[in-house]
């Protein structure tokens, strides 16, 4: 039978990986620094808290401490393992960010009876190790609840509409399915999480036996390396270069396609570019 292996490096990884959508800023529910009481600059200390450490794991690879600013329930477990699974992805191709920069901006702050309900679009930019153009996520949503104890404020619930995110917690659904009844929900967060940790190491070995024409399986479709940047044709090859291998000059068969000039109104067309026994594709966009 025939493989037609997968595109190891897509034009997610060029331009935007994991969906995310630009935010409306316009309508986010912004006050002025002076004019928060101080709860809600405590709430809001907190969750800065909580992101500057875990993307700060993504500089060091090491998972964040968040234990005193977050409880221990089902929703903060789901997220620190979510965290500490794109951690690992990071050590297995051996990348890392060199610097990022939080942008969150408030859309609400809700404080009633010692509970904080507080909503929030998080752009995000960085470098990562070896890539010499910035990065960024945008338009990520969060949503946050914060409990007051004893004067402290610390997240009981943590949720986002981040791609990878959901995901992971369709997977944690499907795990619990196949869990025998009275199973908590950390059981099937834990088999969530060894199965993803199973797919990076796959597609490892799948990506070194590519180079070598080796392919033993094809990894999970939803794994991704996600990472996002102002493309040019050089930055475009050194980047599949980087996680596929190989010399960045290096070329089977090619492919030139081009619109009609000029096209038309509400013009549309689709390409479909297959290549059985291809170990990668590279795609490169000429502006004239």
């Amino acid at each position: 039978m025939k493989k037609i292996i997968s595109v190891l490096v897509s034009i997610a990884l060029i331009f935007s990986l994991s969906g995310f959508a630009l935010a409306e800023k316009n309508n986010a529910v912004i006050k002025p620094v002076s004019s928060l009481n101080e709860e809600e600059k405590a709430v809001k200390s907190t969750i800065e808290q909580f992101l500057n450490r875990s993307f700060q794991s993504f500089v060091s690879l090491e998972e964040g401490n968040i234990n005193d600013i977050t409880e221990d329930n089902d929703s903060t477990y789901t997220y620190k393992m979510f965290n500490k699974q794109q951690i690992e992805l990071y050590k297995e191709f051996g990348i890392s960010y060199q610097w990022f920069k939080l942008n969150p901006c408030y859309r609400s702050i809700s404080i009633k009876n010692n509970q904080a309900d507080v909503k929030l679009i998080l752009d995000v930019n960085y470098q990562l190790t070896g890539v010499d153009v910035e990065s960024g996520m945008y338009g990520i949503n969060f949503d946050f609840v914060l409990n007051n104890k004893n004067g402290i404020w610390t997240i009981s619930k943590i949720d986002s509409d981040y791609d990878l995110f959901n995901k992971f917690k369709e997977n944690i659904k499907n795990e619990a399915k196949q869990l025998i009844s009275g199973s908590s929900i950390k059981e099937a967060v834990n088999k969530a999480y060894q199965k993803k940790i199973d797919d990076f190491q796959t597609m490892k070995v799948q990506i070194s036996d590519a180079k070598t024409e080796k392919i033993s399986k094809e990894p999970s479709s939803d794994v991704i390396i996600t990472a996002t940047y102002p493309y040019n044709s050089s930055n475009g090859v050194a980047y599949a270069t980087r996680f596929v291998g190989g010399d960045s000059t290096s070329v089977g068969d090619s492919y030139t396609l081009e619109s009609a000039h000029p096209y038309t109104n509400n013009y549309t067309n689709t390409w479909t570019i297959s290549k059985t026994g291809a170990v990668s594709i590279r795609v490169h966009f000429l502006k004239n």
